[in-house]
């Protein structure tokens, strides 16, 4: 077992996340995460509000690309990762360091708003082994009155399986 600390924040984007190129030509976004911080004090009914704690947060491959296609600042986000210290030196010789979430999953607080789901389809070598024909597309729901019989507004039916 190694010495991984893997944290959960709920908070919103304090700016657009910038989405880079490492030099191993991987993607990268990078972004920072406010929590709000209040609790409320019975004895007197009322809140202590604290000022946000931050957290900045990085984002590899397709989920850093989807991240920054997809959030803007303000978004409310739960975001879940291994807490990592990052060390480097800058051009004047001085070494700094800081505390990073390297996600390993990022997703829309549902507390405040409602979001539509798309599966990202990739052409790549191994999904072309498999027959070479894209995934099926998934049902559209949109006005299925006979899988909505319970009068929700909400419709839920079989996918078909990724494979």
């Amino acid at each position: 077992m190694s010495n991984e600390t893997h944290i959960t924040i709920r908070g919103n984007l304090g700016a657009h996340p910038v989405l880079h190129t490492g030099q191993s030509g991987g993607k990268v976004a990078r972004f920072d995460v406010a929590v709000a911080v209040a609790r409320y004090i019975r004895e007197t009914e009322s809140t202590d509000v604290q000022p946000p704690q931050w957290f900045a947060v990085k984002a590899f491959g397709q989920l850093g690309e989807n991240v920054a296609e997809l959030a803007t600042k303000g978004t409310p986000v739960l975001v879940r990762g291994e807490l990592v210290t990052e060390y480097w030196t800058d051009a004047t010789g001085q070494q700094h360091s800081r505390q990073v979430v390297r996600a390993d999953s990022v997703g829309i607080d549902l507390r405040s708003g409602t979001a539509r789901y798309a599966k990202v389809v990739r052409n790549s070598p191994e999904a072309e082994a498999t027959d070479g024909a894209p995934a099926a597309p998934l049902p559209d729901l949109t006005g299925s009155e006979e899988l909505d019989e319970d009068g929700s507004g909400y419709a839920v039916a079989e996918a078909p399986a990724p494979f």
